[in-house]
């Protein structure tokens, strides 16, 4: 009885509480990019700040917005596709997360609704190898958050060793065109 007490206690105090330990660029960006034809792309940064792995990383995208009908003001979540095929998330490495907006997407000919009040909202989940324990973090963009064209900022470099390196210095810079 007391080892059982002891351990949800322990699992309680070692949950880390902190929602900083999922990096998300402050603006995304939506851009052409050649790869995916010729849909614009909407794009941004996440970071594991994690001393460890996780695993089974799962991130959902959705246009919230509210809309007028018989009933009153409403609100409604649109599905935003991404690909998160083989998202492992190791210790500090960025990556970045493409929605391409084409007929699929309820940004498609509709990129003024972000003029009207909507949101874009991130969720992210994942397993930390350490513990076991299921995080979760959540993050929005609003209109004056997206950027229309340009790029992310290079902050993984290779040492001399061959060794990456990431600098966080330049998490949120974008080079605008």
């Amino acid at each position: 009885m007391d080892a059982c007490l002891l351990g949800i206690i322990f699992a309680r105090f070692a949950r880390n509480r902190k929602n900083t330990s999922i990096l998300f660029s402050e603006r995304c960006i939506i851009t052409h990019r050649m790869l995916e034809g010729s849909y614009p792309v909407l794009v941004f940064r996440i970071a594991n700040m994690r001393q460890h792995q996780l695993i089974d990383g799962r991130l959902r995208m959705y246009l919230a917005y509210t809309f007028q009908d018989a009933d009153g003001c409403n609100l409604r979540f649109d599905d935003m596709k991404v690909d998160t095929t083989g998202m492992v998330f190791f210790s500090s490495f960025p990556f970045i997360v493409t929605h391409i907006i084409d007929e699929q997407s309820p940004l498609f000919n509709h990129l003024d609704e972000l003029d009207h009040g909507a949101e874009i909202l991130v969720l992210f989940e994942a397993v930390d190898t350490s513990t076991s324990n299921s995080i979760q973090s959540r993050f929005s963009y609003k209109r004056q958050d997206v950027v229309f064209g340009g790029k992310f900022v290079n902050i993984v470099h290779q040492q001399k060793r061959g060794r990456l390196e990431v600098d966080f210095t330049f998490f949120h810079a974008i080079q605008e065109k």
